[in-house]
C-alpha cells in the first residue's frame, strides 16, 4: 500500500466516521425532543383538565343561593379535593459532597432522589449487572449515553477502570463509584480497556458470573485507523499508520501486536456466550 492510497483510505474513513458521528447526534437531538415534547404535551393537558373541572364547579355551585362564605369555602374544599401536584425532576445525579470536591465521591444530590427520600425510599449503591466492555474508538460512548435515557438505567459517569487497574482496592470501592439506584433499576459502567485486558474476563466471573456484557463491533481496519488517528493527534511526529500496522514496513505482514491492530484480534479471550453484540 502506497502512502498516497493510505491516507486516501484514511479520508474516505474518517468521512464514513463523521457521517456515522452526526447521525448519532441526530438521533440523541431526536429522542430528547420527543421526550420533552410528550412532557410538555402531558402537562398541558393536566393543566386544561385542572382548569375545566374549576370551571364547571364554579358554574354549577354559582346560580344556588347560598351565602357567599360558605360557597367560597366550598369551591376551596373541591379545589383542594382534585389539585393536581406535578413534579418535574431530573433523572441524573449530580455533584459532589462539600469539601470533598478534589476526593472524588459523589452524592445522591438530584431533586428526585431527595424527594424519595422524603418518602422513605431511599437509593443505594450496588454493584453493575452490566458491562460496556469495548472496544475503543467504537462507539462505547454514544451507546451509553443511548441507554441511560432510559429512567430504569443508572450508569457510572466516567470509566472506572476498576478490573484492569484499580482491581485491588476491592469490592467496596467499586460499589461506592457507582451511582445511587433504586430497587429493579439497572447499574452499568463502561470501560473499554477491559476488552483488551487478559485478566479481566475471570475477574467479572468471579465477582458475578451472570453478568451481561456489551461489545460495539467495527470493522478492524476502520477501527485501526480511527485509532491512529486520534493518538497521531495527541503526539507529534508520530510514524506513519503504514510503518505501524505491518512488520518492517513490509506492506505485507500484518503486525498484530501493535495496539489498534491488536483489539481487532482479542475476542478470542472471551467467551462469545456472555457477550451481547452491537
Amino acid at each position: 500500500m502506497s502512502a498516497r492510497s493510505g491516507w486516501d483510505l484514511l479520508w474516505r474513513m474518517n468521512k464514513r466516521s463523521c457521517a456515522l458521528t452526526l447521525l448519532m447526534c441526530a438521533g440523541v437531538i431526536y429522542l430528547s425532543y420527543s421526550f420533552n415534547s410528550c412532557l410538555v404535551t402531558n402537562l398541558n393537558r393536566a393543566l386544561r383538565q385542572q382548569r375545566a373541572r374549576g370551571f364547571l364547579s364554579f358554574s354549577v355551585t354559582a346560580p344556588r343561593t347560598v351565602p357567599i362564605e360558605e360557597n367560597e369555602k366550598r369551591q376551596m374544599r373541591l379545589r383542594q379535593e382534585k389539585q393536581t401536584i406535578v413534579r418535574v425532576v431530573p433523572l441524573t445525579w449530580t455533584g459532589f459532597s462539600i469539601g470533598n470536591e478534589t476526593s472524588g465521591e459523589p452524592i445522591d444530590g438530584a431533586p428526585k432522589y431527595r424527594f424519595l427520600r422524603q418518602q422513605g425510599l431511599r437509593p443505594s449503591r450496588k454493584l453493575p449487572d452490566a458491562l460496556i466492555i469495548g472496544v475503543k474508538k467504537g462507539g462505547t460512548r454514544a451507546l451509553l449515553e443511548f441507554i441511560r435515557l432510559h429512567p430504569d438505567v443508572r450508569a457510572a459517569g466516567s470509566e472506572v477502570h476498576f478490573f484492569d487497574r484499580f482491581y485491588n482496592k476491592g469490592f467496596t470501592w467499586y460499589r461506592h463509584h457507582m451511582p445511587p439506584t433504586l430497587e429493579g433499576q439497572v447499574t452499568m459502567e463502561k470501560t473499554p480497556s477491559y476488552f483488551v485486558t487478559r485478566e479481566v474476563p475471570q475477574r467479572v466471573r468471579q465477582m458475578n458470573p451472570s453478568m451481561k456484557l456489551l461489545v460495539v463491533v467495527r470493522d478492524p481496519v476502520t477501527r485501526a485507523i480511527s485509532d491512529y488517528t486520534q493518538a497521531a493527534s495527541k503526539k507529534d511526529g508520530m510514524r506513519r499508520f503504514e510503518d505501524l500496522a505491518f512488520l518492517n514496513g513490509s506492506g505485507g505482514l500484518v503486525d498484530t501486536s501493535w495496539g489498534p491492530v491488536k483489539i481487532g484480534v482479542m475476542l478470542v479471550i472471551w467467551n462469545v456466550g456472555y457477550i451481547v453484540f452491537l
